[in-house]
């Protein structure tokens, strides 16, 4: 086995489980498979990079743009926008930092965080019942 098959092998290894849980946020659980696999694969058909941080980001940037042009399902998360449901899942799904979900995003730091708190406060809205949909509410006699 070449060095080249190894890293790939050991690359895919340890991001497959953070890639999957991004690419679920976004896609049904075969779509988000493809999704993986296709990332992966452009990915290493750039040229290696020796550096880990790098690939990394590469590797989420690509799976970012494969999602954006997948058709999305519904999800729990549908009172966010587009921009604060990726960043949720980039942070909590992929376990990136904020310094790398704003290289992936292109935006600054601080943007990352001001979106992050505007969503966790609609999430919070919608678990503690401001935010319930009208249809789960319990009817009134």
């Amino acid at each position: 086995m070449s060095s080249s098959s190894r890293v790939e092998e050991d690359r895919f290894a340890r991001y497959f489980p953070a890639l999957f849980a991004f690419a679920s946020s976004f896609a049904d659980e075969t779509s988000a498979r493809e999704i993986v696999i296709d990332s992966f694969s452009r990915a290493f058909e750039r040229p290696a990079t020796r550096d880990e941080g790098d690939f990394r980001l590469v590797l989420f940037a690509i799976a970012r743009d494969i999602c954006a042009s997948t058709p999305s399902r519904p999800r729990a998360t549908d009172d966010l926008s587009p921009r604060e449901r990726e960043i949720v899942s980039l942070l909590f799904d992929a376990q990136l930092s904020r310094g790398e979900v704003a290289c992936v995003l292109g935006a600054s730091e601080d943007s990352v965080t001001a979106e992050l708190i505007r969503a966790l406060k609609k999430l919070r809205d919608t678990v503690t019942g401001g935010g319930i949909p009208a249809l789960l509410r319990p009817s009134t006699p």
